[in-house]
Parts: structure tokens; sequence; C-alpha cells
């Protein structure tokens, strides 16, 4: 039988913290998993949640089934469990070595999950759909229509780069995971490391929520119009990024942060409103350490 078939695009170790603190003993410690909405609620182990078949799995040419992504993957969550168990938990600063770790961490949690996948197979998709659009229409064309179009399409600023190929494109559709984690780490890691961030804490009687899409990239300018250049993405100043650490931590990166690697105490107005968005940018699900909703949530 094959072996990490079963592979996590929320880890269960993260998940681990949101289990009730109230489950009973001898029973198999559980978190509390909403529909979206908030109307259904089911009491789950961590590890038999947020799952996929073969997920992270790359198939060689020779049907070989390659799992650098798992196990790179499984390092990285190895290495974050420490940093919030030894580090964050207790209240104390980082070092640049730990700092990497989150950083990685947070990309990882971000381009690695069911929601991102379709997300970005719908997106190349398109891309796929429009370029078969075009060759029909180039099968079907007269000659010097042919010609025409060939030209219309061609741009003298690309006649020197490598051209990106229908097949390429497909591959991007069908396995997003596959073809772009690596990359979207590495790339996203780099620039997270540079920006500002803080440790936000639950006050007393309250707690943050996560979700099967927890990494959420929140940008106000993303609903100007006009739209500024960069809205959304991680040159903007104005992007927030938020990934619940446990019910008691969330981690917030922003651009207009003029301290770095503090924790501070958030209001129970915040702690709320930032579940709210945790929810709102879940895919399927959200979770708790506990069965009770509160409604600001919804």
């Amino acid at each position: 039988m094959s072996k990490h078939k079963k592979q996590h695009f929320i880890p269960s170790s993260y998940l681990e913290a949101w289990c009730d603190p109230n489950t009973p003993a001898g029973q198999t410690p559980y978190v509390w998993r909403f529909s979206k909405e908030g109307s259904q609620v089911s009491k789950k182990a961590p590890q038999k949640i947020f799952y996929e078949t073969d997920m992270y799995t790359i198939v060689t040419p020779e049907g070989d089934r390659d799992l650098h992504l798992e196990y790179n993957l499984s390092r990285v969550e190895g290495e974050f469990a420490k940093v919030r168990t030894r580090k964050l938990g207790r209240k104390q600063k980082t070092t640049s070595q730990e700092h990497l770790i989150l950083c990685m961490f947070v990309a990882a949690m971000f381009s690695r999950t069911k929601a991102y996948a379709k997300h970005q197979s719908s997106q190349w998709q398109r891309v796929v759909d429009m370029v078969e659009k075009i060759q029909a229409a180039m099968d079907n064309a007269t000659p010097e229509e042919r010609k025409r179009m060939s030209t219309a399409l061609s741009s003298p600023h690309t006649k020197n780069e490598k051209s990106f190929s229908v097949e390429e494109a497909r591959e991007l559709a069908e396995k997003p995971i596959q073809s772009m984690l690596s990359a979207n780490v590495v790339q996203t890691t780099s620039l997270l490391f540079e920006k500002p961030y803080l440790i936000l804490e639950a006050p007393i009687g309250n707690s943050f929520i996560t979700s099967d899409n927890p990494c959420v990239w929140f940008d106000p300018a993303d609903y100007q119009n006009p739209r500024p250049f960069g809205a959304g993405g991680l040159i903007s100043p104005t992007l927030e990024i938020t990934l619940p650490l446990s019910p008691k931590q969330m981690l917030f990166f922003g651009g207009k942060l003029i301290v770095s690697g503090l924790y501070l105490p958030a209001e129970n107005e915040m702690v709320d409103n930032l579940n709210r968005r945790t929810r709102l940018f879940s895919d399927e699900f959200f979770v708790s350490n506990s069965s009770k909703v509160k409604p600001s949530w919804l």
C-alpha cells in the first residue's frame, strides 16, 4: 500500500491548539468544526479533517510518487510547532531563524489549501479556454485571416522571451499545488520577512477561531474605485495578513505598523472582528475550541 496518501491541507498539529479543553477524559481530543454559515457543527479529531488524497504528491514520468512537497511541509509544520510552544506561547522574543520559520509557515498556509488550489485552477483554466478558442479560430481561418491574427497576437517585447505553452497552462490548471507551491512559498517568505508583524492576544473569556483557509490577505484598497496599483498584493502598504496561531494568539502583518515582533493585547471587539474575517474567508468550515458561536462572527 502506498504511504502518505492522506495529506492534510490544514496540519493536524496546527489544529491541535483548538482542541476543546473540556474534552472528557478518555476521549480523543477534538475541535468544533462549523459550516461556514455556522448552522452545522460537529466534534472532530484534528487528524480526521481537512485532508485530500495525494494533494501534494507529484507523479514522475516513470509513475513513481514524489513526496518531497509533503515532506518539506511536514518539516515546516514541526518547526512551527516548536516556535509556537517554546516562544510564542511564553511571549518571548523570537530569533531571526524563528521569525523566518513563522514567515515560511504563513506562506505555506496561504498557498497549500484546497481553497487556494480551486482558485488557481479556475484562473489557469480560463487561460487554457482562451488559448483553445484562439487556436480553434486560427484553424478555421483563411490564410489571410490567420496571418492577420498572428500579427495581432505577436509582440516585439516577447520575441526573446521563452514562450508559455498551452500544455504548461493546462498543467497549472490541473495541478496548481504541485506546480506552484514551492515557488510561492519561497517568494512569499522572503517578502514577509521584511514586513512588520505583531502577535495579538485575546483577552480572558474570548478566543480566536481558525478555518480551512486560515491565512487571510485583506486589503481595503481592493474595494476602492479606482483600485490602486498593487492592491491586494505584498507591495500594498494597506495589506493586512492574519493567521490565527492558537485560540489565544493571532499573527498580524501590516505595512502600516511602526513596531514589529511585539505581543499586544487585543480588545474584545477586535477579536470578534478578526474572527468574522477568518470566517468570511473560510472555504467550507471554520473551527473553534468551543461549541458556542458568537453572532458577531456571522
